[in-house]
């Protein structure tokens, strides 16, 4: 139904691109946004708090609530950029446990992926120096639900990653004891420790 994708506006962080149609009752083109792919991190402290960062987003006009997250570089494994940008946005380094294969946000318009990843027994870097205006916070496990049901936490694909860290741990996230959450994590194979060295 539509040939094949043409770039039509490059910046430092997306491509917008556009395909022509090709079935004849289709009269207008269809546009996507390409970028880099991403990662998202939930990060579950020993203090039973979610280590959380407020910023300032241009297109929303405020500051959000949201988990660590940022872009995949190149050469770079998701994990290795999960590692990256937690300890750039909040100074820890902590056990990652991925989440799945990878997932989409606008599935409609976008084909960038997401790799979700629960971090938790985080521990402090030394010398971090905070990413100017970004704030770093720790809200209380059984807090977070209420936020995002009021509306001060909107971030839709953290809200998502709980549901599936719950499903594969086989524990509630907002409701289980951090005891239980913690040792079904321990017990995942898949989990990435940091290195140390």
């Amino acid at each position: 139904m539509y040939g094949s994708f043409n770039p039509i506006l490059t910046t430092a962080f997306f491509t917008l691109e556009e395909a022509s149609p090709t079935h004849p009752d289709i009269q207008n083109p269809y546009y996507r946004i390409t970028g880099q792919d991403s990662v998202i991190c939930c990060v579950l402290n020993q203090s039973d708090q979610f280590v959380m960062v407020r910023q300032y987003r241009p297109n929303l006009g405020e500051k959000t609530l949201e988990t660590p997250a940022g872009g995949v570089e190149k050469a770079e494994t998701p994990v290795q950029a999960a590692h990256r940008e937690i300890a750039e946005e909040t100074g820890l380094r902590c056990a990652l446990l991925p989440l799945g294969k990878t997932f989409s946000l606008m599935m409609n318009r976008t084909n960038i992926q997401d790799h979700l990843f629960l971090g938790m027994f985080p521990e402090s870097m030394a010398n971090f120096v905070p990413e100017p205006g970004l704030e770093v916070l720790h809200l209380p496990r059984r807090e977070l639900l209420r936020y995002a049901i009021q509306g001060d936490y909107r971030q839709l694909a953290g809200l998502g990653l709980l549901q599936v860290a719950g499903g594969i741990l086989q524990v509630d996230m907002w409701h289980s004891p951090l005891e239980a959450i913690e040792q079904a994590f321990r017990q995942q194979p898949q989990v990435h420790w940091p290195d140390h060295g």
